[in-house]
């Protein structure tokens, strides 16, 4: 059998890929395998690098000359030499392609980061060729990602029979979840959700010394991985518990059919976008009617005691935009066993509906498309509608179009609420869910009932920002998904002209810069730092890095200081702190030049660029020509922010290259329990120079976080 490894990325990603490279090839070498790896984008349509393996995979098989082939993503990394692959192909070797799952959704499910093809597979040119297709038919003016991963699974879903079953693909789930993937013990996938850049590309460093120093094998944990969900409740001893995992919660849908509607694709995104583990129940069960899949979770949670909570979502109309943990906070916040989405068309029988109490909005009425429970709770409710069909001798008060309370969920919910039998609260004011029912569903700026925030919404009228959107059975999904889980870039600007339009006074305040900088929105990574009420406002807009409680008094002193004309942000990252730093300084300061730098350039900090005068990036760190010659035509910088590398010795090289021509230096994280090096050069410049500032207040957290500290070098030496 005659195997080849490939690698390939853009230039953005070439840094991990130089991390990686040397080990995997290593492993191929010691087993008799080829490797083969490329950096640049293959594709005629730019910002497609994700899609160059298929053009990789399509060159190898027409040259004939493999059998199989090893896909591994530029961020993943062979930390056990000794397994050969063999002994995983030679278990399904007629496959076309082996993987390990994404969520629990069925075989089409997979994580394409690191997978394995059948080069000789009937199948194998038609997959490549549909794929590469697709690619080459996206616009090229779009510049947001675009997922393979997505149409990949779309085609093997096409694969699929009646059953659900794809005989050309095998996906490894449960307990072999991480066979080859993620935090398992032959391949590490370091994942975005894993951190910064520099953060998953100083675990990869780590990861490939480890692997060299201990003979071709690493002993070094690197905690839980996005995108692999357990199903037997069993975890392995290195990969610590998830929130859902720690607080109980089962979050579950439940099958219509066989045959997986196309829509619930973005139920399946979305759930593996926000780390959660989605369980599918009754997949190939005949379903009696709508009412049944109550008794199913009923049934499912006697079985499953370690659950303490259960949220139902329905399958095919979902689309998260929330952590668990966000969801469960506002759920606990109402203070009820059960929380159940509503809406404002009376959906259940016209006798239920009518009595629904008014609760201060428009949806007021129950929609069955997601609910929040305690196990307990749901239990109880599901016994006590049984009862009532007991006590009423299965003949319902009331019947339309055939529906009832007996057949029904939305019906059954409806009348253990009316009725007071069940401790229901209604989410009549979209804190939790959202149901698109009479609601304007266009995405605009024009919306009648939403405001958009990029991947988030707020309710106009009750100013609460839902965790999830329903579809409600008639609303196209593609639009949102694509809104909530790849935002265009243009959805940034009205986040933009927020800071442009404010009055000047207002961003003197700390307290409204503060909430103004909550509603642009923080970076995803920010969640498990942050107090439970700020949830909200993270994973959207312009993604900060920054806290808070820390870059708005950072920013109002700013805006005292004496006029600064230029700025340099070394470690931009996805570019929000960039951005808001930019936009404002301009407010207070003739502000005329300002200057990015990073490893790579994220479409929001290219488009910013693009269409700002002034503004311009650097691809590279402090040690590029193109900055020094920058630099050189500036001579002063006012002010440079140092947000890239966090260890020793490369926050002390960004500190000495940005010495030697600003007026102000300042430095992120020097609070920071995660980067100690930071906060041990700061303690020394601080103990220094006679001018120095910090904004170091923390959220009550168990961990210290951020820290911002600026030293006036204009000042002069203590």
């Amino acid at each position: 059998m005659s195997i080849i490894l490939l690698q390939s990325c853009d230039e953005a990603y070439a840094p991990m890929l130089d991390a990686t490279a040397a080990t995997n090839a290593a492993y191929a070498r010691a087993h008799g395998y080829a490797y083969r790896k490329i950096v640049g984008n293959l594709s005629p349509v730019p910002q497609t690098g994700n899609f160059n393996r298929y053009y990789l995979l399509r060159e190898e098989t027409a040259m004939g000359q493999h059998d199989w082939a090893l896909w591994l993503d530029a961020d993943a990394i062979v930390i056990d030499h000794s397994l050969p692959l063999e002994s995983i192909i030679q278990r399904t070797p007629h496959k076309l392609i082996i993987a390990c799952r994404g969520t629990l959704l069925g075989e089409h499910d997979i994580n394409n980061g690191v997978f394995l093809l059948n080069l000789r597979h009937r199948l194998a040119s038609e997959l490549l060729a549909d794929v590469i297709r697709y690619c080459e038919a996206l616009d090229p003016r779009n510049t947001s990602f675009h997922s393979d991963q997505r149409v990949v699974q779309h085609w093997l879903l096409a694969q699929s029979d009646d059953r659900g079953r794809i005989e050309v693909a095998q996906c490894y789930t449960g307990r072999e979840a991480n066979l080859f993937n993620y935090n398992g013990p032959f391949v590490r996938h370091v994942l975005r959700r894993q951190g910064s850049f520099g953060q998953r590309l100083d675990v990869l460093q780590r990861l490939a010394g480890e692997v060299t120093s201990h003979g071709g094998r690493t002993l070094s944990p690197i905690g839980s991985s996005c995108g692999s969900p357990r199903t037997d409740g069993r975890h392995s001893r290195d990969v610590p518990l998830s929130f859902q995992q720690v607080s109980g919660i089962l979050v579950a849908s439940s099958a219509t059919g066989h045959y997986p509607p196309g829509s619930v694709s973005w139920l399946l995104e979305s759930s593996r976008r926000y780390g959660i583990d989605l369980t599918l129940l009754g997949q190939g069960r005949e379903y009696v009617n709508q009412r049944c899949r109550i008794g199913m979770v009923a049934e499912y949670l006697r079985e499953h005691p370690e659950y303490r909570y259960v949220l139902l979502v329905d399958f095919h109309d979902v689309i998260f935009c929330a952590t668990l943990r966000e969801i469960f906070y506002k759920y606990r916040a109402f203070g009820h066993e059960i929380v159940i989405s509503a809406q404002r068309h009376n959906g259940s029988l016209s006798a239920l509906g009518l009595r629904s109490s008014e609760i201060g909005t428009s949806s007021r009425f129950v929609n069955s498309g997601s609910i929040f429970a305690t196990a307990s709770a749901w239990i109880a409710a599901w016994e006590s509608m049984l009862e009532r069909e007991r006590q009423l001798a299965g003949r319902p008060p009331q019947t339309v179009d055939g529906r009832h309370i007996f057949n029904d969920d939305q019906a059954a919910w409806a009348d253990l609420h009316v009725n007071g039998e069940a401790d229901i609260a209604l989410d009549g004011h979209c804190r939790l869910f959202l149901t698109l029912d009479q609601i304007d569903p266009n995405i605009g700026t024009a919306n009648r009932d939403l405001i958009f925030e990029g991947r988030r919404v707020v309710n106009r009228h009750t100013g609460c920002r839902p965790c999830l959107i329903h579809g409600a059975g008639d609303v196209p999904l593609t639009a949102w998904a694509n809104y909530i889980l790849d935002p265009a870039v243009a959805w940034n600007w009205p986040l933009v002209d927020r800071i442009r339009q404010a009055a000047q006074h207002a961003l003197l305040d700390r307290g409204r810069v503060e909430q103004l900088l909550l509603d642009l929105g923080m970076h995803a990574r920010t969640e498990p730092k942050l107090p439970d009420h700020l949830l909200e406002f993270t994973g959207k807009g312009l993604s900060v890095w920054q806290w808070p409680n820390q870059f708005a008094p950072y920013l109002t002193w700013l805006a005292k200081q004496p006029p600064l004309r230029s700025y340099l942000e070394i470690g931009v990252n996805e570019g929000g702190s960039f951005i808001t730093t930019v936009e404002f300084l301009r407010r207070f300061h003739p502000l005329t030049v300002a200057i990015g730098v990073d490893p790579r350039v994220s479409p929001p900090v290219r488009d910013y660029v693009g269409r700002t005068a002034g503004i311009s990036f650097v691809q590279g760190n402090r040690s590029s020509p193109e900055l020094a010659r920058r630099v050189t035509e500036e001579m002063r910088i006012g002010l440079v922010f140092i947000d890239g590398e966090h260890s020793g010795a490369s926050v002390r090289a960004d500190w000495e290259f940005a010495r030697r021509f600003a007026r102000y230096v300042a430095f992120h994280d020097i609070a920071t329990d995660s980067f100690p090096d930071v906060g041990s050069l700061w303690r020394e410049i601080r103990a220094t120079y006679r001018t120095t500032c910090e904004f170091v207040e923390q959220y009550d957290v168990p961990l210290s976080c951020g820290g911002i500290g600026v030293v006036d070098l204009a000042g002069g030496l203590a």
